[in-house]
């Protein structure tokens, strides 16, 4: 192995052996939570658990939300055999976090009355600049003005995955984005972007 690319699996490596850490909570607020198994079936309860052992998952939580109402229960392990999972058990999300992203947006946009004082006419051909205004700056004047929440969601923006940049906010990881040259013009290529 040349040293350039003993260097970077090193690189890599240190990184990734860093990520093992438990996940920790945002607040330390006690939410209520009851058990799933009063409100659902034995059914219900005995499929999810089919479920896990047929896909080899070690462990799920399952939350049920109505109104304002939470039941949940935890299944399997958070940690193989020793830790079982609990309505409690936080994990690291992924890239989930996209169509949570896109749920939460199209529950804003529906809901129009909720958020017409902040933003009026919120709609997906919203540009994000209207949103996030002095945060969101790209290194193109045009697409800054008219990236939509679309675009973004639909990875075409014309700019490419950074995902060596680093920032410790949500505003500092959007404020990065302005020394990203831009690859493409914006809506014409499908480009992966994990930030």
């Amino acid at each position: 192995m040349k040293p350039f690319q003993l260097s970077i699996v090193a690189s890599c490596a240190t990184h990734a052996l860093g990520q093992d850490t438990a996940q920790q909570p945002l607040h330390n607020e006690d939410h209520t939570i009851e058990d799933v198994p009063r409100v659902v079936s034995k059914d219900l309860d005995d499929f999810i658990e089919r479920i896990r052992e047929e896909w080899h998952a070690p462990g799920l939580a399952v939350a049920i939300v109505d109104e304002n109402n939470t039941w949940a229960k935890g299944y399997g392990y958070a940690v193989l055999n020793t830790t079982p999972v609990t309505p409690h058990t936080l994990y690291y999300t992924g890239s989930t976090t996209k169509s949570f992203t896109a749920a939460g947006l199209s529950l804003l946009i529906d809901n129009a009355s909720a958020t017409s004082s902040v933003y009026p006419g919120l709609n997906w051909k919203t540009p994000v600049s209207d949103i996030l205004r002095d945060d969101f700056v790209l290194s193109d004047d045009w697409a800054t003005a008219h990236i939509t929440l679309e675009d973004a969601l639909s990875h075409r923006t014309g700019y490419p995955r950074h995902d060596l940049a680093s920032a410790t906010t949500a505003q500092g990881a959007t404020r990065l984005f302005r020394h990203l040259p831009m690859v493409a013009e914006p809506r014409t290529t499908y480009l992966y972007n994990n930030k």
